[in-house]
């Protein structure tokens, strides 16, 4: 960026691009213009102050020079359907840059311009989706599981209780009656 290299900016751009969760990359300049972008067509546009990517920031005038990480993030809707992260980051004239023989930019201006990535959900939403549906049948097994297992022996208990006539307490384990129990050797 120091030596404003637009070939390898554009190259550094591209690159990162072709991940197949990033959706776009965008370089704005201080005035909302996109610089630099994996869209061609939007190179050189400019974008609204307020919409939804700049408004993080320029809802305040003038416009605060930190902002946390949590408000710079916002989760929007892709045209497709499926959600979208996207963050933004200010780029700052550090003081080292400004005094550089190779900057252009006055070491007066504290804020060049921001880098917007906006990153698709999509296979992250799946994963969510699959992991909570093992959740929940795990947790349904284990239900059924435990009321099988306390209601099965209780109610062959209760029934080799009833045919054995009630005398003595049953073997609660196997249903039996007291002297047929399993006792184990001397």
């Amino acid at each position: 960026m120091m030596l404003n290299s637009r070939d390898d900016i554009n190259q550094i751009i591209n690159n990162i691009a072709r991940q197949p969760e990033i959706e776009n990359i965008r370089i704005y300049n201080k005035e909302g213009q996109i610089k630099f972008t994996n869209q061609p067509h939007e190179v050189d546009q400019f974008v609204d102050i307020k919409a939804v990517a700049c408004d993080i920031c320029h809802k305040q005038d003038p416009a605060p020079s930190e902002i946390s990480l949590e408000e710079r993030t916002r989760i929007i809707q892709s045209p497709d359907g499926h959600r979208l992260l996207g963050i933004v980051q200010p780029i700052c004239n550090d003081p080292g840059c400004a005094t550089s023989d190779c900057h252009f930019h006055s070491k007066n201006q504290t804020i060049l311009g921001a880098l917007d990535v906006v990153v698709s959900l999509k296979e992250t939403d799946a994963q969510v989706v699959k992991m909570e549906q093992g959740v929940f049948s795990l947790a349904f097994s284990r239900s059924l599981s435990r009321r099988s297992s306390s209601f099965l022996p209780r109610s062959f208990c209760e029934k080799t209780h009833h045919q054995t006539g009630g005398g003595h307490p049953p073997d609660r384990r196997w249903g039996l009656r007291g002297k047929h129990r399993h006792r184990p050797g001397p």
